[in-house]
């Protein structure tokens, strides 16, 4: 997950969410930019307490963040199912004790509870979506759960490309995006990164797409990724980066960051991000029960 935004999300407002099948847009700055779309806040409901979540296809699995967790919610979590509900009431469930927690965040004085429903605790993962699909309503900032029936309904006329079938990458939606010249990269479809285009991991790719060769000439950005300091750079694309499905066009902007340096290794099977800057006001479904990405743009 590029995590431009989990250092303000910590301040979050409490969101209604008691109400099934809508997630909240949550705005950050990004890029000395406001992004009114920055993050997708979905609600979920741990042991009958309504708290809310930032959605991460980027994550095989969620997690809870400690500092963010009220000794009510800790308690439950032993005994208490996860459970997120779509707008048709179908809801998936991780079973209590499943869910991994961890030591990230500054710790809030609205920690969610019975007392502070609706505050952040963690970010939403893959692993509840498991074996299912996730339709996203980007233009209505609506989602639900489909089963197979479904899936075949709300598809129909919609785009449709194969996630990258590599063990290595353990289901996540990672998509093959080529260049004008050809060149094929796969790409982590993240939805953590919202406001962005996309990232490229590597430099020298980075530099190949957009035509810069000097960061010292480049303003860079501080931004945190898990608590840690971080510069990234951006630059408008000189090349376009398509798929069946979306594309990256020539003048979007395309970061690089220097703490890629800790994903870019020999056995690493992707080479970027793509956010959902790309995909508009689409509707997008991630079809994890058949490995798909399908999108169909709003009118």
């Amino acid at each position: 997950m590029l995590t431009l935004l989990l250092g303000t999300l910590m301040s979050a407002p409490a969101a209604a969410a008691e109400q099934h099948g809508v997630f909240q847009w949550y705005g950050a700055r990004v890029a000395q930019v406001m992004e009114e779309r920055a993050a997708m806040l979905f609600p979920v409901e741990i042991g009958g307490v309504h708290c809310i979540m930032q959605l991460d296809t980027a994550a095989a699995t969620s997690m809870l963040y400690r500092p963010l967790l009220s000794e009510e919610i800790v308690q439950r979590l032993a005994s208490a199912e996860l459970r997120v509900t779509g707008s048709a009431g179908a809801h998936l469930t991780l079973p209590a004790g499943s869910i991994s927690t961890i030591d990230f965040g500054a710790g809030s004085e609205r920690r969610c509870g019975a007392a502070h429903p609706g505050a952040l605790v963690g970010t939403l993962g893959n692993d509840v979506f498991k074996d299912s699909a996730l339709l996203l309503d980007l233009k209505k900032g609506s989602f639900d759960l489909l089963d197979a029936a479904q899936i075949r309904r709300e598809s129909a006329g919609m785009d449709a490309l194969r996630f990258v079938p590599d063990p290595a990458l353990r289901g996540l939606p990672v998509v093959t995006l080529t260049d004008e010249a050809g060149n094929k990269r796969r790409m982590l479809v993240d939805t953590g990164s919202a406001p962005i285009t996309a990232v490229l991991y590597y430099l020298d790719d980075w530099r190949r797409i957009t035509g810069q060769q000097d960061l010292s000439k480049l303003e860079g950005m501080e931004v945190t990724r898990w608590g840690k300091p971080a510069l990234c750079y951006q630059a408008p694309a000189q090349v376009a980066l398509s798929t069946e499905v979306v594309q990256v066009r020539r003048g979007d902007s395309i970061y690089y960051c220097d703490f890629m340096s800790d994903a870019v290794q020999e056995n690493n099977p992707v080479q970027g991000m793509l956010g959902m800057k790309p995909f508009g006001a689409a509707t997008v479904v991630f079809d994890f029960s058949a490995n798909m990405l399908r999108v169909r743009q709003a009118d």
